[in-house]
């Protein structure tokens, strides 16, 4: 009787474990920015102002934001991406400025926060570049 109890119970974790929707990785979601900056050797840019929201898929993001404070520039870009060992690589298929380009961060995850660091392709921060901080909305 024992063991009839044991696998029914295994039987009943296993269904629950295969029933609960998680999405593949922990980048994807839906995601707004709480704090950004681009820094360059002659200046930083401060752009938390600004509403931005990111929407990572299983193989696809996009990325939309408008200036609040002079209500004038908003943008867009999206495309595909990659996420290993803690590398995020955007592929830049679309934007408002054209087609192309590549964006590479170091993230990090602290409770419901990701983290962007600038990096280089083999995964080393780099001083300049966006500097992000988005809050998971979903």
């Amino acid at each position: 009787m024992k063991y009839v109890n044991l696998f029914f119970g295994i039987l009943a974790v296993t269904f629950i474990t295969a029933c609960i929707q998680r999405p593949a990785n922990r980048i994807q979601g839906t995601w707004q920015l709480v704090e950004g900056k681009y820094n360059a050797p002659d200046t930083t840019l401060q752009y938390h102002k600004n509403k931005h929201m990111k929407i990572i898929g299983k193989n696809h993001f996009s990325t939309v934001w408008q200036d609040t404070s002079t209500q004038g520039y908003s943008g867009f870009n999206g495309g595909t991406y990659s996420f290993n060992n803690g590398l995020y690589i955007e592929h830049i298929d679309y934007s408002e400025r054209g087609i192309g380009g590549r964006a590479i961060f170091k993230v990090n995850f602290k409770a419901d926060t990701m983290i962007f660091t600038p990096a280089t392709k083999e995964g080393k921060e780099k001083e300049y570049g966006s500097f992000e901080k988005w809050k998971r909305l979903e």
